[in-house]
């Protein structure tokens, strides 16, 4: 995997995390109301004491799932449910190095990512329903990302095979199909969400290390770039098309975007640097993880349109 792409897809172990969260049975305080807006509300997410916080994925009851880091090496996966945070981290677990997050959640509640083991000390995907953990390897991997779950329980990720190569899945029933982009120059195939539909989105890297953005729907692969970026990362798709994603600048720098019936809207919550995008929900409600001047990364919850739920209340 290029360097872009271990930028975007192991931010949680470089510069972890903030969400204004007490963790254990304490509610979420929030610097923004939720009252009814017809504009985007921002609403930072840092978990109070934490070195640092980011938000991967929310569900359609506004549940989110992410990762952040307590303390020098100890990071943990966690679930946002109802203003209380609530600690997820599989049995087994080696949470000194951050190799560890919860990416999404489908609206049963069923929870995906990736863990460390501490007997093995390789990095596995995770499937958490009911409060079962599920391991999730594809054969001959050495390194598996669970990334994405839709209402149906159809998985998506990626892995690693002992030769470097790495590749998407999807995974539904017990049955797993390894998913590569149709171009043999191509270094590598990420798939990192899928919604109601069955409509995938990921990017893959071409021989030159850039990556590119893709939607698989029935078969077919459509790439996409955001205009004028260096390399587009899609990460989230809604039950609407909606997609969600980062593009990387001539800086190298990050910036999330939208991509709503093919328009494009840059996603940069105020006072950031570098901005992440990586999950939304079927309402727009988007999360992800920003890094402001100061080098600290937030979680960050948008809000589009006039719509409120419960919890997250002030």
């Amino acid at each position: 995997m290029n360097r872009m792409t271990k930028t975007m897809w192991e931010l949680g172990l470089l510069f972890l995390i903030t969400i204004s969260v007490v963790v254990g049975s304490s509610t979420i305080t929030l610097s923004d109301s939720f009252k009814h807006r017809p504009t985007p509300t921002w609403t930072n997410l840092d978990v109070p004491g934490a070195m640092g916080t980011y938000a991967f994925g929310i569900n359609s009851q506004g549940n989110i799932v992410g990762q952040y880091q307590s303390k020098v090496n100890e990071y943990h996966s966690y679930l946002l449910r109802n203003g209380v945070l609530t600690n997820i981290d599989p049995p087994g677990s080696d949470n000194s190095a951050g190799d560890g997050a919860a990416a999404d959640i489908n609206d049963a509640g069923a929870i995906v990512g990736r863990y460390k083991s501490g007997q093995d000390n390789m990095v596995h995907g995770f499937l958490l329903h009911k409060g079962n953990f599920a391991t999730i390897d594809p054969p001959g991997s050495v390194y598996t990302e669970a990334a994405g779950i839709n209402p149906r329980g159809e998985i998506v990720g990626l892995y690693f095979l002992a030769d470097g190569s790495y590749h998407g899945f999807h995974l539904y029933k017990g049955a797993l199909t390894t998913i590569d982009y149709p171009d043999p120059s191509a270094m590598g195939t990420i798939v990192a969400a899928i919604n109601p539909d069955g409509k995938m989105v990921g990017w893959y890297d071409d021989a030159s290390g850039i990556s590119h953005s893709f939607l698989l729907s029935e078969g077919v692969f459509t790439t996409f770039d955001f205009p004028g970026a260096a390399g587009t990362l899609v990460f989230g798709i809604n039950a609407s098309g909606e997609i969600i994603g980062s593009s990387v600048d001539n800086l190298g720098g990050f910036h999330g975007f939208l991509l709503r019936k093919g328009r494009f809207t840059t996603i940069d919550p105020p006072g950031s640097v570098w901005t992440w995008v990586t999950g939304i929900n079927s309402i727009g409600d988007i999360v992800g993880g920003y890094l402001d001047a100061d080098g600290v990364l937030h979680g960050f919850l948008r809000r589009e349109g006039e719509h409120c739920r419960d919890g997250f209340r002030q």
